[in-house]
């Protein structure tokens, strides 16, 4: 079954922008795909994002996020089903060859991808950033 690379996140203040929510997910990797819309026409109503990462492991680490506070709010991070789940097992896969994304992998800074850090790493940063990062957050990210 595919991991997904997918989250959904809801409870978004409505004053949080696009750049803002990028900013916030960028510490777990590289996002392919970005998308916030209010949830309802009334105004100051809470906003819901779906959020993109090219490789799964940027995803499971932004799980870690829920409840973590941004723009006043604390977000709830769920996994997005995968399109397999959606249709209840009845998809077919074709013969696309998977990138090789191997741990030696480097930015052009000469660092690793974020997706490659110790989720304890990506933590500290959140926190360097001036972000308040929940209690169960950091317990499962094994800070």
């Amino acid at each position: 079954m595919p991991e997904t690379t997918t989250v959904h996140v809801s409870n978004i203040s409505p004053t949080t922008t696009t750049q803002e929510l990028r900013d916030f997910f960028s510490f777990c990797g590289r996002i392919s795909k970005l998308s916030l819309s209010p949830t309802s026409a009334i105004p100051g109503a809470p906003q819901s994002a779906t959020v993109t990462f090219e490789r799964s492991s940027a995803a499971k680490t932004a799980l870690l996020l829920d409840q973590t506070r941004l723009g006043g709010n604390s977000v709830h991070v769920e996994a997005a089903p995968t399109l397999e789940e959606i249709a209840g097992g009845r998809t077919t896969t074709g013969n696309e060859d998977e990138p090789n994304f191997g741990a030696t992998y480097t930015e052009e800074q000469g660092g690793p991808r974020q997706e490659d850090k110790p989720k304890s790493a990506i933590l500290a940063e959140y926190l360097s950033a001036g972000y308040a990062v929940g209690d169960t957050a950091l317990q499962k990210g094994e800070c």
